[in-house]
């Protein structure tokens, strides 16, 4: 044999072997591969595979529904949302089919149709999506406002998985923001005369004046669901954290520098510093909370919030116009308004 015949001969072993990869499996197989190159995030690959699959299955639903998810991942919901309608078209009851498609949507700011479908699996009752789908549904409450519907889905988590320290800070944060003046207003008509308990059970509540009124959140609720998570998990820095924003809000300023402190020395986290910064600011302990603000912006550069408020920490408190200003436009820069 020449060298020539022998090249070309190992050439083609070579190309047979590139070609050969997934060649011979079946659909069932191209699924599975595409499912675990998914999760490596190899995301192009995945939908690839799947082409592959859906060529010799057209009917194939839950491959529908693994592309929509990897083209979601790869920031094409127009062309997810195709996917998973035609899965819903091959079988409707395909749960993971509703469920992707709130993914979508909730993507897509289409939360009307998010909740609709989130609902639709929760009231299926399936034990592999029902949480996640009440999680799903929970955050798109907060996110509209709607916060006592969000603790009621975060609660149903809890009441299923009571050691689910992230849902107890997730409802935390919301009762955070959840207006409780109704339903304490009969206990506060009734510690009328009795002014210093009044205010002893006030202070555990941020109350914020309004034009509409006075606003009384749900602060207190807040810290007893962040004291629980951390009773599940000690080391939770962002249970920590979240407690540490809702007792500046309270102006308790000491036990918010402990509960700071703590989820920093267990996590340098950009936005971490960024809240040290503001709690050592309302402790007027200028010097310490520009470092903070420049640690935070060293940790993520890309944290507008952190230029922003450094601006007004160089504009108001160090007299530092120049850099204020650099400060301010790096903010718009980075899609954070400044006035």
């Amino acid at each position: 044999m020449t060298k020539f015949t022998l090249l070309f001969s190992i050439l083609i072993l070579v190309a047979c072997n590139q070609k050969s990869d997934y060649k011979d499996l079946d659909y069932q197989e191209l699924f599975n591969s595409a499912k675990e190159e998914a999760d490596n995030g190899n995301h192009s690959k995945a939908i690839g595979l799947l082409n592959k699959a859906l060529t010799l299955k057209p009917d194939f639903d839950s491959a529908y529904v693994e592309r929509a998810y990897n083209y979601l991942q790869i920031q094409k919901p127009e062309t997810a949302l195709e996917d998973v309608n035609k899965a819903m078209e091959i079988e409707y009851d395909n749960i993971s089919a509703h469920y992707t498609r709130g993914l979508i949507n909730s993507y897509m700011y289409d939360f009307y149709e998010a909740v609709e479908d989130y609902t639709h699996v929760i009231s299926l009752e399936d034990p592999n999506y029902m949480n996640d789908a009440l999680r799903e549904r929970a955050y798109i409450y907060y996110d509209t406002n709607e916060m006592d519907k969000a603790i009621n889905d975060l609660s149903v988590i809890i009441e299923s998985d009571s050691l689910s320290y992230e849902t107890y800070v997730s409802r935390g944060v919301a009762k955070s923001r959840n207006d409780v003046s109704k339903k304490y207003s009969d206990s506060i008509l009734l510690m009328t005369n009795d002014t210093a308990l009044r205010n002893d059970f006030l202070k555990y509540f941020n109350i914020v004046h309004s034009s509409r009124g006075s606003i009384m959140y749900d602060t207190r609720g807040a810290i007893r669901d962040f004291d629980k998570a951390l009773t599940i998990k000690p080391d939770y820095d962002f249970a920590y954290y979240n407690r540490a924003k809702v007792f500046q809000d309270l102006n308790f300023l000491d036990e918010a520098l402990r509960d700071i402190n703590k989820a920093i020395e267990l996590n340098e986290d950009s936005d971490y510093y960024l809240s040290r910064a503001s709690i050592y600011q309302s402790l007027n302990k200028t010097e310490e909370s520009l470092n903070d603000f420049n640690t935070s912006i060293e940790l993520n550069p890309k944290n507008g919030v952190a230029y922003l408020n450094r601006g007004y920490l160089k504009s108001y408190k160090l007299n530092d116009k120049r850099g204020a200003q650099k400060d301010f436009k790096m903010a718009e820069k980075l899609g954070v308004k400044t006035d």
